[in-house]
């Protein structure tokens, strides 16, 4: 049996020899350097030999010289078992199907699992999913990465504090954090609320405290506008309650701002026109699942997804790569000096709303300089706001 087991891989056979010579075939198997084993002998003059494939060609020469007869009884080992599916035609289909079918079965998604969120929550993040594709049935390799998917989901649940997203086998595991809001009413210290910037003041709305300047009144950056210190008493009693002033004092403000518009220039625009490529990569060799265009690839924007295809739990080293073509539309312009002078005006609104916050109102926006050079327009801009002035100054009740 043992001998049998070493072989299996290699192939043996079983035959019957019958004849008058028997010891001179045993003799010249030895000088031949032919393995026998298992030699049994069933009746007079006939014995059942094991022997490798191999030596089998020249085993049954000797034979033949001996005028011994051979009869292959059996035939064991890979080499005969691989033969006799090849040329079984319902045993290699049967065998490809099956493969085939495993293949299929172990890239499937078979569940999706959402840990960790409230009902509401997770029905968002379920439908989110579906989008992305990432559904019961659908392929592993045809969904964004688990990356890409975490950040789509935080953009767009409003709710999400954190979500992890996990491939597991053939199972997308999801945890999330929802995002908590606490408000709290924080009790205000007592203050009184002064100019951030020299302005003129051209609205007021006093909720706490007491109102130090009027409208049309210039203020400087620091000066007074609403007292968190509120006189309560009367002439021969100076009592005072020190409060947190609250309020909004809108004051115009004046700035100038440098900005540079070119006049020429070309650039890069989406088109909304997009194409997928899908391609098997088998050891950084791209083999094409489509038929390939003449065009030019620097016209696309591409993005690429690879995923590694699995047969039951392992990686095989096949990898389905999937590219995203957005098309590029690349323009030249040209613009004029006025439509220069437009864009720069709208480039500075933009620039203090940055610095400043949304909450403002433009009331002038003139050039007061206005420079070309090398295909730009170089501009100084006033403009002037009108925004919320006011800071906070802590109240020293010490003082």
């Amino acid at each position: 049996m043992d001998h049998e087991i070493v072989r299996l891989p290699f192939g043996y056979l079983k035959v019957q020899c019958k004849g008058n010579n028997i010891e001179k075939l045993f003799n010249s198997c030895i000088e031949n350097d032919i393995k026998l084993w298992s030699v049994q002998e069933t009746e007079k003059n006939t014995y059942q030999i094991s022997m490798s494939r191999s030596h089998f060609n020249v085993f049954k020469k000797i034979c033949a010289g001996l005028q011994i007869k051979v009869v292959i009884l059996e035939k064991r080992g890979l080499q005969f078992l691989l033969k006799d599916v090849i040329f079984k035609k319902e045993i290699l289909i049967s065998l490809i199907l099956s493969v085939f079918i495993l293949f299929i079965l172990s890239n499937l998604i078979w569940s999706v699992e959402i840990n960790g969120l409230p009902e509401e929550i997770e029905e968002k993040v379920s439908e989110q999913l579906d989008r992305y594709g990432v559904r019961t049935g659908n392929f592993i390799f045809n969904t964004p990465s688990p990356s890409m998917i975490q950040q789509h989901l935080i953009n767009e649940v409003s709710e999400l504090l954190w979500i992890g997203v996990e491939i597991s086998g053939t199972s997308y595991k999801l945890e999330g954090v929802e995002k908590l809001i606490i408000k709290k009413d924080k009790a205000l210290k007592p203050r009184d609320l002064v100019a951030s910037k020299d302005a003129i003041v051209k609205d007021m709305q006093v909720r706490k405290g007491l109102p130090i300047v009027h409208r049309n009144d210039y203020v400087k950056e620091d000066d007074l506008l609403i007292s968190g210190v509120l006189n309560k008493g009367t002439v021969e009693n100076d009592e005072k309650q020190i409060v947190a002033a609250e309020g909004d004092i809108i004051g115009e403000t004046w700035y100038e701002v440098e900005v540079a518009v070119s006049t020429k220039g070309n650039y890069e625009q989406l088109t909304g026109r997009h194409k997928v490529r899908n391609f098997l990569e088998i050891s950084s060799v791209n083999i094409p699942l489509f038929i390939p265009e003449k065009k030019n690839e620097n016209d696309y924007l591409i993005a690429e997804h690879t995923t590694p295809i699995k047969f039951l739990l392992w990686s095989t080293p096949i990898h389905f790569k999937k590219q995203n073509l957005y098309e590029i539309h690349q323009e030249n312009y040209s613009i004029s000096d006025r439509e220069a002078i437009k864009k720069g005006k709208k480039a500075a609104v933009e620039s203090l709303k940055r610095e400043i916050g949304e909450e403002i109102t433009v009331k002038t926006n003139k050039v007061l300089q206005e420079t070309k050079e090398s295909g730009k327009v170089n501009l100084i801009l006033f403009v002037a706001l009108e925004e919320n002035i006011v800071k906070s100054r802590p109240i020293n009740q010490g003082d």
